[in-house]
């Protein structure tokens, strides 16, 4: 920590050793000299009297004042209360929270369905993307038009996530593609269901403003989804 000097005779300059040194560059280590010496030079040691406070409340200005009167001279440096943000709006809160809800509907929907296929091997249906739906509804579609020509001979090849091929009949590759699109729906109603719910808080007129942003902080959207 930086030493304290002030200048004589009424204090009007506050330096520190860098300052020290600026100001008699003919004395190698300036802050080393006596009291007595630095009076010579017009100076005199200071000591930092502010009053402690705690750093997470509280911050210096950069202003100061000084007392000469007491030996060593006291410096007090200005403090500020450091101004303390009004809490989010029950109704930021509730956005941040739907946000939240649709990020999770969407890694649980990208992160493919478990399947245990005909052949009796458990694999996963990736669901990443649009492009993987689109594969899905493409072999499920195949396999209707089979049922439709009453094909039992005939079958599909549809690839895990594993990269284990599975051969599918017309009826087994419509069965596929209606288990996906089942474990979709079941994740968009838990999410319709928690924003129901989040909208519910926030449109409850019995409910103070911070009552709401109370219910809303503590609300758990990490229920109800399927396993």
């Amino acid at each position: 920590m930086d030493n304290l000097y002030l200048t004589l005779p009424n204090g009007d300059e506050l330096l520190r050793d860098a300052d020290l040194r600026r100001r008699l560059p003919h004395i190698a280590e300036p802050s080393r000299l006596s009291d007595a010496d630095l009076r010579i030079e017009g100076i005199v040691r200071a000591v930092d009297a502010t009053p402690s406070f705690d750093p997470a409340k509280h911050r210096l200005t950069g202003a100061f004042t000084i007392d000469m009167t007491v030996t060593p001279p006291a410096v007090y440096f200005t403090r500020e209360a450091i101004p303390v943000p009004p809490p989010p709006s029950a109704e930021v809160v509730a956005g941040e929270l739907l946000d939240r809800v649709e990020f999770e509907r969407d890694k649980r929907v990208a992160a493919g369905v478990s399947y245990t296929f005909p052949d009796g091997v458990s694999g996963t249906i990736q669901t990443r993307d649009e492009k993987d739906f689109r594969n899905i509804n493409g072999v499920a579609a195949r396999g209707l038009a089979l049922v439709v020509r009453a094909d039992v001979e005939t079958t599909l090849i549809f690839r895990d996530k594993e990269n284990v091929d599975h051969a599918l009949t017309g009826d087994q590759a419509v069965a596929l593609g209606e288990a996906v699109h089942a474990r979709v729906e079941d994740i968009y109603k838990v999410a319709w269901s928690h924003k129901t719910a989040i909208q519910a808080i926030l449109g409850d007129d019995t409910l103070a403003e911070a009552e709401k942003r109370a219910a809303l902080s503590g609300y758990d959207l990490t229920i109800g989804w399927p396993a």
